[in-house]
């Protein structure tokens, strides 16, 4: 049984992408009327006398295809690669015209849901344009291709020697969920995917650091401002490496991650928090597997990468006394090769600067430190984590706390939640001196300090 839908096509695409739809419409049609012939005439003609509208709406598929300078046959690829799942019946036409030829590739079956559906490969391609432009299918299908190295088809080879023309094509995640549902994909933080994107409600004004820091900062949101330009000057871009590298070091809690994070926010770009715990602790090999997952989904959709802990996998390299650790440092040698070829930002964070491999360090373009925050520093980060819906008792001092309790950022705010919580606990609407000085007792202990 075919995987038939029980309503029309304008009915099942009528939310999708209006220019989207008008191009899906030219393809169906245009496979229809090939089909027909095939029955009719016994031949068929192809490309010629067919081509796709110009796209003029300003949605999310004329985006896509200004964004990615896409020609009318990737846009072909594209369309066919969505067929079966914005419109699964598009290709039976083809396929009653054409079962008589056993030899023709030009679909898979796949189980769905109450039925097959039908899949293109990339002899449909080739069939539906002619075999004068089987060559411009082929670039268009391979690995340096726009559609394959911008992440916008996948594509399942049907056996390990396989001809290339016989591999299923397919839309990535991504482009179902830009095209069918508008709106970013996100993958799914696991096992499979050890990254995880970092957000924010908090802004540059509730991040307080010294001029030292902020003046570091500098340069790396210069190049988040400027690093297009700058990869236009030929002169300039041959020389130097693309993308850019940056190590945060100092103590935990002192805004690394956060910075990371509003960085982003400020330029537009996801980062993803990169989970080395959860790649170190697989078997041999399994890291370099992990990292190609995440490095290859990253670059191109220009994420910013961060690594939190960087030096358990990239710190001073061990000597090969074992199977182990030779396995330990051929997965720190792809590590360093993927960092310095990545064109987008990497950013690393670390407590300590000196436990990092020097070999590793020269990689770097800026190295920014972030100190346990000064009392001055100290007093600003307690007035505006306090600066909030409950009151404050007269006899609280952020004067006096700031200068007798060495705290960082992420401690205050720690200390804020306890008082927020023992306070709503009660019903009270303020916060004094002592509930803070328990808020405060209570994060030295789990530092392992007394009051």
């Amino acid at each position: 049984m075919f995987f038939r839908p029980s309503v029309s096509m304008e009915e099942m695409i009528n939310t999708v992408d209006t220019a989207f739809v008008q191009d899906v419409k030219e393809v169906v049609v245009y496979i229809e009327e090939l089909s027909e012939n095939i029955v009719t005439n016994n031949s068929n003609s192809h490309w010629s006398g067919f081509s796709l509208p110009v796209v003029k709406d300003g949605g999310e598929y004329a985006d896509l295809l200004l964004k990615h300078g896409l020609s009318d046959l990737e846009r072909l690829v594209l369309i066919l690669a969505m067929l079966p799942d914005i419109y699964p019946v598009g290709l039976e036409s083809l396929e009653r015209a054409c079962q008589s030829d056993h030899n023709l590739q030009l679909m898979s079956r796949s189980i769905r849901q109450g039925g097959t559906a039908l899949l293109p490969v990339g002899g449909l391609v080739v069939f539906l344009v002619g075999e004068q432009h089987r060559r411009q299918v082929q670039e268009a299908l391979s690995p340096g291709g726009k559609l394959l190295s911008h992440g916008l088809i996948n594509l399942e080879k049907t056996g390990n020697s396989a001809p290339l023309l016989s591999s299923i094509v397919s839309p990535t995640m991504e482009t179902s969920e830009a095209l069918l549902f508008n709106r970013r994909y996100q993958p799914s933080y696991g096992q499979d995917f050890p990254a995880q994107q970092l957000v924010s409600r908090l802004s540059w004004d509730d991040l307080v650091l010294p001029y030292e820091t902020h003046e570091g900062l500098d340069e790396v949101e210069n190049w988040l401002c400027c690093h297009e330009r700058l990869d236009a000057l030929e002169g300039v871009s041959r020389k130097i490496k693309r993308g850019y590298r940056a190590l945060f070091y100092g103590p935990s809690g002192t805004g690394k991650t956060l910075t990371a994070t509003l960085l982003g926010k400020q330029f537009d770009k996801e980062v993803y928090h990169v989970d080395l715990s959860m790649m170190v602790s697989k078997y041999v090999g399994e890291t370099e597997k992990n990292l190609k997952k995440v490095f290859d989904a990253a670059e191109h959709r220009d994420w910013i990468l961060f690594f939190d802990e960087a030096d358990a996998l990239f710190g001073k390299r061990t000597n090969t006394s074992s199977s182990n650790d030779r396995y330990a440092n051929q997965e720190v040698s792809y590590l360093l090769q993927r960092i310095e070829d990545y064109p987008g930002m990497i950013l690393l964070a670390s407590n300590f600067r000196g436990n990092m491999d020097q070999a590793f360090l020269r990689r770097f373009q800026s190295m920014i430190h972030f100190p346990i925050p000064s009392t001055e520093e100290r007093f600003k980060l307690w007035t505006k984590a306090f600066d909030n819906e409950f009151e404050l008792a007269e006899d609280v001092d952020f004067r006096k706390l700031a200068k007798d309790y060495e705290l960082t950022g992420s401690s205050i705010s720690n200390v804020l939640r306890y008082c927020a919580l023992a306070a709503l606990r009660v019903g009270s609407a303020s916060i004094n001196h002592e509930l803070i000085l328990r808020g405060i007792k209570r994060e030295r202990q789990k530092e392992g300090k007394s009051m």
